[in-house]
């Protein structure tokens, strides 16, 4: 769990290093350590409480060395990858997200965090899939739809964005009396009313 102490340190990415280096001194020893990844109790138990705790440091050393002995566990990769994106490692988090896809994950918020992560780094054009995955399996959360029109229109893709909202707004409308996305539907309107007169010779 969170707190505890006496948390290891992987030393065989660096055992060469440190062969190469012997004989330099305390000090090369000790930076080589400070960078080293960490390395957990490859306790799922451990891990799962670590980041309900919000200590995702933890709980990415405990995943991490679960996943050293059960490299395709998609529940283990799928919470790694989770844990890094919250943390703000966005790029260390990819590879952990392509993998997790590898061995089968699917689950909307899943698809909706390596979305965010793919989105953080700038790449909106494999985001676009993720959230449209997600919105597949979770129809009715309107933070991935408007976020999925976003990016559409972003990329000149507003036509696309539009009956996204539209459509869903039709059948809110015919179901519930109220529409949902009457301003974001307004703002991609004017986005590309702009952008076509900025074309006009």
């Amino acid at each position: 769990m969170s707190g505890r102490v006496g948390r290891r340190t992987s030393l065989v990415p660096w055992a060469v290093a440190l062969g190469l280096l012997a004989g330099t001194g305390v000090a090369v020893t000790v930076v080589v350590l400070q960078h080293s990844p960490k390395i957990g109790t490859a306790d799922l138990g451990d891990a799962t409480d670590c980041m309900s705790q919000g200590d995702l440091d933890c709980a990415e050393a405990d995943f991490r060395a679960w996943l050293i002995k059960h490299p395709d566990d998609p529940g283990a990769s799928s919470m790694m990858a989770i844990s890094l994106s919250r943390d703000g490692k966005d790029k260390e988090a990819l590879p952990y997200f392509k993998h997790a896809i590898a061995v089968g994950v699917r689950t909307y918020d899943f698809y909706e965090t390596y979305a965010t992560s793919l989105r953080k780094v700038g790449d909106i054009d494999d985001a676009i899939p993720m959230d449209q995955a997600a919105l597949a399996l979770r129809p009715s959360l309107n933070r991935i739809r408007a976020t999925l029109a976003d990016e559409l229109a972003s990329l000149g893709r507003g036509a696309e964005a539009l009956k996204l909202l539209q459509d869903y707004d039709k059948d809110v409308v015919a179901n519930y009396g109220h529409p949902v996305f009457t301003a974001q539907i307004a703002k991609i309107q004017a986005e590309m009313g702009t952008a076509a007169t900025n074309r006009t010779p």
